[in-house]
């Protein structure tokens, strides 16, 4: 990840065979795969506290009510007269 996990600065470029870095604004040294995995958490606990609703979603919301459909089981008969199956369809 170009993008340091203390102070989200974003390096320009860094190759991918720079597995450790130190961040040019706030001095951090980052191994590069963990530096990654702290912003992916970042990042999930950010979607986790906006697909809820929390701070950042945007306002009130109202909850989706769920709706009632009714089911009707429909009988068919093959088309065999000699073969009386019946298939139910949902």
């Amino acid at each position: 990840s170009k993008r340091c996990s203390r102070c989200l600065f974003v390096l320009q470029t860094l190759p991918l065979t720079a597995r450790a870095w130190t961040c040019p604004a706030c001095g951090a040294d980052h191994d590069r795969d963990l530096n990654a995995a702290k912003n992916l958490e970042r990042l999930a606990a950010w979607s986790a506290v906006t697909a809820c609703g929390e701070a950042g979603s945007g306002g009130n919301r109202v909850a989706a009510q769920p709706t009632l459909q009714k089911q009707e089981v429909k009988e068919r008969r093959a088309p065999d007269s000699l073969n009386p199956k019946v298939q139910v369809i949902y």
